[in-house]
This record gives C-alpha cells, structure tokens and sequence, in this order.
C-alpha cells in the first residue's frame, strides 16, 4: 500500500496492488459537485432491450459486460476482491476458470487464462457483426483480431489499443 497526503497532512490518495499486480488507486475526495455516473452495463441493462440497438449505451462498441483481468488463481483473486467489497456474480469453470464480481457501480470478470495477459473491455451487441464491420470501416482494421480464426468480419472480436488493452466484442 502506498499512500500520500494533501498538503494539510489528511489522507488523499493510497494505491493497492491486486494479488496479480494490477494498481487499484483510493483517492479521498468530497464527491460534493463531481459527476457520479449512472452505470449502465450488461447487469443492469434490461433483457427486454437487447434487441433495441440504437438505444445502446455504447453506440459504437454496444453494451458495457465487464472490465476483463487475467489472473493466476481464480480463487486467490475471488478473496481478494471480494475483501474490497465486491460480490459474486457467476463463478465459472469452462472454458476455463472464470468469474463475474460487481460492487453494484463496476463489474470485473476474473479470468484465470493464458489467452491473454492484459487487461480488457468486453461489449456485448445483438448486431455485433454490423459494428464489427463499422469498426473496419472507421480505420480499425489494423488493431482487430477475430476469435476462433473466423472470417474477417466475424461475430466475435478483439481489438487491441496502440497501449495492448484489449477491447473484447461479443454477439450478444
């Protein structure tokens, strides 16, 4: 844990590290006057909506499922996070070991996987295979891989930032 104070001496902001090395920083801050966003993602998004893709948050990438970590002990890092605070979702064994967790604001998928080893986003869409094919046609192209060796547009997806974050796209 490493912290700093503010210049009164008060606590201001502390950094924690995940049992697999990922930085969680703490910042102590009136939240009087700051924007508190209104999540929207695949847990709270109603079912009945799924098909209304116009009206997704994420008008490009879809909806919000998880922000996605690979760790090395699924079990290790359930405690972990569920020590901060965090819920289970879903714990999962196939196709690998895999769990969902939620605070009620972010949700966070533990993947105890090799298949990638940074962290990620993942969108879901009904129409996934037309936003995949905009994300080409808006120059993309170059930072997409498909799953599965699919066909260059496929249902399912991946693109990869310049800085190797992840951004999974899935056919909801």
């Amino acid at each position: 844990f490493v912290h700093r104070n503010d210049k009164d001496g008060k606590f201001f902001e502390g950094i924690i590290l995940t049992p697999d090395g990922f930085g969680i920083s703490l910042v102590n801050i009136d939240p009087e006057g700051s924007f508190q966003p209104r999540p929207v993602n695949l847990l709270n998004f109603p079912k009945e909506n799924y098909d209304d893709t116009e009206n997704y948050p994420n008008k490009v990438c879809g909806i919000l499922g998880e922000f996605t970590l690979p760790v090395n002990d699924l079990n290790r890092s359930l405690v972990y996070w569920l020590g901060l605070g965090f819920t289970e979702v879903s714990v999962n064994e196939k196709p690998y070991p895999w769990a969902i967790i939620t605070d009620s604001v972010n949700v966070i998928g533990l993947h105890q996987t090799k298949d990638f080893t940074t962290p990620g986003i993942s969108f879901f869409a009904r129409d996934m295979t037309a936003r995949i094919k905009q994300l080409h046609q808006n120059g993309l192209a170059s930072y997409f891989h498909n799953m599965a060796n699919q066909a260059p547009i496929a249902d399912n997806g991946v693109l990869t930032s310049p800085d190797f974050l992840k951004i999974f796209l899935f056919k909801l």
